[in-house]
């Protein structure tokens, strides 16, 4: 089974600066190879760099960001085969992934509540 793990756009997916969704990930998704993450990080020291996305650019307008975001993690998604889908932090990419692939299963998780 295929996973993909939604980062928010303010957690950096590296070994020098993660926050608290990118250590869950790294700490629940280590073994498991099937599973990949999706990113915007500027740092170059990438936690899993063979099984991760980074989307670098992110417009704020018209949409805002988070839009944004989750319009170009929907254009990976077309790409490659995952079978469910982890958003963390983030319930308006998880609503807008939702409306845009009805058919994807999608999980979200609160850190910090």
């Amino acid at each position: 089974m295929k996973i993909l793990s939604v980062l928010p756009l303010t957690d950096s997916f590296s070994h020098s600066n993660a926050g608290a969704a990118s250590l869950f990930i790294q700490e629940i998704d280590e073994k498991n190879k099937k599973s990949f993450v999706v990113g915007a990080t500027k740092n170059k020291d990438i936690i899993f760099k063979k099984r991760y996305f980074n989307i670098e650019k992110i417009k704020k307008l018209p949409y805002g960001s988070n839009i944004s975001y989750a319009s170009q993690i929907v254009q990976i998604l077309k790409k490659k085969k995952i079978d469910i889908i982890e958003v963390h932090n983030r319930p308006q990419i998880a609503l807008y992934l939702k409306k845009t692939l009805p058919n994807k299963k999608i999980i979200i998780y609160f850190h910090k509540i």
